[in-house]
């Protein structure tokens, strides 16, 4: 029972290029830089309103935005069976637009996200090659993060940026062949994960949850210090695969 509609044109353009260089017969290197660019034009206008809230004038944004990204990673060899590697990078993701008024009565617009990480692991066959363990850690650092908001009093979408985050952790990995049938395998990871931005403040939901966060003198939710949303800090699995040839064809 409410109408509202809207319409983005995007515009992305990107160079990149990348270089591989052996520095020894163990040792390699990738290199690898992007320029990207991404301009939006974006228009929406709510008609009817669910709530009983009239019509709203056309909204627009027009937002744009254009960085470098790079990466630079190795990997050494240390015999046949094993390698460690290594990788520091830089991402971009460009401006982000949410215009849903069937309830809400604003367009709003996340700006441009970078991101800084670095890993650092290996990877190795063991057991004649029936098994595989595959261990790294990892460190990233988001600026400006795009983060959506849900709340207020009729709970709609609105985008915003957190001024930083980071995460940090470790992943495991194994498959062991049991048999030429059976196929096991395992994991673990350690995800933390943190929101900081000590001026942050949203609209609480609605209704129907507890609020834990501090709230201040507008009522609004301070959430430096949360974790990431869906990001578990401990995740763990564990599978077994046993497969059977009933024939062998010709």
């Amino acid at each position: 029972n409410g109408y509202a509609y809207q319409k983005q044109d995007t515009k992305a353009w990107a160079a990149f290029g990348s270089l591989d260089y052996d520095l020894t017969d163990d040792f390699k290197l990738t290199a690898g830089g992007r320029y990207s660019h991404d301009k939006k034009d974006f228009v929406a206008q709510r008609l009817v309103s669910p709530a009983g809230a009239g019509a709203t004038d056309k909204l627009y944004a027009d937002p744009s935005d254009g960085q470098i990204s790079w990466d630079l990673s190795g990997v050494y060899s240390l015999d046949s069976d094993t390698n460690i590697y290594g990788r520091v990078a830089k991402g971009f993701r460009a401006p982000s637009i949410q215009g849903r008024l069937l309830f809400g009565d604003d367009v709003t617009v996340a700006n441009s996200e970078t991101m800084y990480s670095g890993e650092l692991g290996i990877k190795s066959d063991i057991l004649d090659n029936r098994g595989r363990v595959n261990f790294d850690v990892f460190y990233y650092q988001l600026q400006d993060q795009q983060l959506t908001a849900v709340g207020g009093g009729v709970n709609y979408n609105r985008l915003i940026n957190a001024d930083k985050s980071e995460g940090y952790g470790f992943e495991l990995d194994s498959q062991f062949a049991v048999t030429e049938n059976l196929l096991v395998t395992a994991g673990v990871s350690y995800n933390h994960t943190e929101i900081k931005d000590d001026q942050l403040a949203i609209a609480a939901c609605g209704g129907g949850c507890t609020v834990t966060d501090p709230l201040d003198a507008d009522g609004n939710a301070l959430i430096n210090g949360n974790s990431l949303p869906q990001a578990p800090r401990w995740t763990a699995n564990i599978t077994a695969n046993y497969s059977y040839p009933l024939a062998v064809g010709e």
